[in-house]
């Protein structure tokens, strides 16, 4: 009761910070400890994950809260976006509730504290689960140049993950004529490859990529993501909790079948080594189990945690 009262009469990003917090006081007294819970776990992208539900992109922005969501028992955590200086983000709030209860409205462009602070929060951080990092551009930098941004990403934090995602959840897909679109994608994936060279040189270890995209691009699109993915042998795509509606960007209930939809059309176009990870749409178990069933290879929660919290997440590592 407290909870459903909290989440109605409290701003939905005050309510999910104080979760964190009061997750990270209570780790801090000792009252919690992390924790792995064991589901059904599965390898994809040479890891093993205990099971397969993690915290998505979103939850956690610049590594603030990593020891506190170890008491979870998530399956991964992914830290982020996170770009390369500090930004501010759009005026707040950044989070709104929607008529719907799973309805979350998104205004998009979220702060980051950069590239330095999160390397700060990685060395203080005893989490010694597996680590998803996501990369974005400064918000002032324009798509042409978005390789420089993510390769200095790659150079800040490549030794602290144990995969790493790029965010094209930021740009207009069909402002560019595809094949426009698909050389400069390319490219820029191919620079991608020969900079994670480069560090498994400098660090002997190899670290996956994906890219993480938005689940409502059309099938054109989502079948061009799908076969540079499968070219230039990155290790798979993600699929944010992210969808466009006219003007408004959405999270939670809209995004089911969306998601739907791009996981079926990627796992029939990628190989099946490539790992497809699902954070939209994963608002109560049984729609995480149809991302699961449709081909998905992992659940993220974004959209569940605002609206159930940590609840949410032990259910779903059970699948």
């Amino acid at each position: 009761m407290l909870h459903d009262l909290s989440r109605r009469a409290l701003p939905l990003g005050f309510t999910y910070r104080f979760k964190l917090w009061l997750l990270r006081l209570m780790m801090k007294l000792h009252l919690r400890k992390a924790q792995i819970l064991e589901g059904n776990p599965v390898s994809v992208m040479g890891l093993t994950f205990p099971n397969r539900c993690g915290v998505a992109c979103g939850i956690d922005k610049h590594g603030d809260y990593i020891d506190a969501l170890a008491v979870t028992g998530a399956a991964y955590l992914a830290i982020g976006p996170i770009t390369p200086k500090a930004t501010i983000g759009k005026i707040k709030p950044r989070l709104q509730r929607g008529r719907h209860k799973q309805l979350i409205l998104r205004k998009y462009q979220p702060a980051s504290k950069g590239m330095q602070y999160l390397r700060k929060q990685l060395n203080k951080s005893y989490f010694r689960g597996i680590l998803a990092l996501t990369l974005s551009k400064q918000p002032e930098t324009p798509a042409i140049d978005v390789i420089h941004d993510f390769q200095l990403g790659m150079q800040e934090v490549y030794p602290y993950a144990n995969f790493l995602v790029f965010d094209f959840t930021w740009m207009d897909w069909q402002l560019m004529p595809e094949d426009t679109l698909r050389l400069w994608l390319a490219d820029l994936l191919l620079q991608l490859k020969v900079e994670q060279g480069v560090q498994i040189t400098s660090y002997h270890r190899y670290v996956p990529l994906m890219v993480k995209i938005r689940p409502d691009l059309p099938d054109p699109l989502l079948n061009l993501v799908a076969r540079l993915v499968k070219d230039i042998q990155l290790e798979g795509v993600v699929l944010a909790d992210h969808v466009v509606v006219g003007p408004q960007d959405l999270a939670g209930a809209p995004t089911i079948e969306a998601t739907r939809r791009a996981i079926s059309l990627l796992r029939q176009q990628l190989p099946q080594t490539a790992a497809i990870i699902a954070e939209g749409g994963n608002i109560d178990i049984a729609h995480a189990s149809s991302n699961l069933a449709a081909g998905a290879d992992l659940v993220g929660i974004y959209s569940g945690w605002f609206l159930e919290g940590e609840a949410l997440q032990r259910q779903l590592a059970k699948l």
